[in-house]
């Protein structure tokens, strides 16, 4: 994709950028696009980065430092930095927002910062796609706009966004499943409290005390519980999208308890 029309002022924000980024070993990778890269006065910027990852699964303390990342740059710049995390199991999977026509194309003409972000046009590619895989995505936008959104705010409305996002994660897992075995829905998802209890029974887990833990969050949570989840959720994407026998299982059931300790 050509990239002609990219200002002078876009051109120095993503080299300031790059400059930050390109010593911080938690991320792989990092672009930079958007309105940003051709409006002199645009009051944001856009940056996807690329986070080491378990199979999409982000180190607490690597969340910890992209939250000081972007308060970094949003000073180096003297803009709005909007600092969206990424990981590698979204690169090869066409159903990940990487490949989203809505948000595909600005990637695709964005300045590339650090490691050479890895992403393809998907207006290029002939595929067709069925209800699991719009299933598939809503699982995976939701852990990108809850990831971005722990970088920037969780106060009022926003926190409650986020809440409600996250409790909705087992409904939009079975719904993916009943989709995939094409079956009748197993959960309503607005019915959480089922969709808890029938993912458990699906899935061999126990989530009960993380449907409590959301629902004392519903009126206000902070960064600390924040990132709990978005773990606790990236876990659970983890276990449904991409199956690795007992271990992610083990793995989902240790991220529960961490949220009781």
């Amino acid at each position: 994709m050509a990239t002609s029309g990219i200002s002078p002022q876009g051109e120095k924000i993503a080299r300031i950028i790059g400059e930050v980024i390109e010593p911080l070993g938690f991320i792989t990778s990092a672009i930079v696009y958007g309105s940003s890269l051709y409006a002199e006065n645009s009051a944001d910027v856009d940056v996807a980065v690329m986070v080491r990852s378990d199979h999409g699964v982000v180190e607490a303390n690597d969340y910890e430092n992209l939250l000081r990342t972007r308060t970094a740059l949003n000073v180096a710049v003297a803009r709005d930095v909007d600092l969206v995390p990424h990981t590698s199991d979204e690169i090869d999977d066409l159903t990940s927002p990487l490949w989203y026509p809505r948000y595909n194309p600005s990637l695709c003409a964005g300045i590339p910062l650090k490691g050479g972000f890895r992403v393809e046009s998907s207006s290029l590619r002939d595929v067709s796609f069925g209800f699991q895989d719009i299933a598939r995505y809503i699982m995976y936008d939701n852990r990108t706009v809850c990831r971005r959104q722990l970088l920037r705010s969780l106060e009022g409305e926003e926190g409650r966004v986020f809440v409600s996002k996250l409790i909705h994660g087992p409904g939009a897992a079975l719904t993916y499943l009943a989709c995939r075995q094409r079956v009748e829905y197993l959960a309503q998802p607005s019915d959480a409290e089922t969709s808890f209890l029938v993912f458990d029974i699906t899935y061999g887990t126990y989530s009960a005390g993380v449907l409590g833990f959301l629902r004392r969050h519903q009126r206000g949570i902070d960064f600390t519980a924040g990132l709990k989840l978005i773990r606790w959720y990236e876990s659970l994407v983890r276990l449904v999208l991409h199956p690795d026998g007992d271990e992610h299982t083990a793995q989902y059931k240790e991220t529960c308890r961490s949220l009781y300790e």
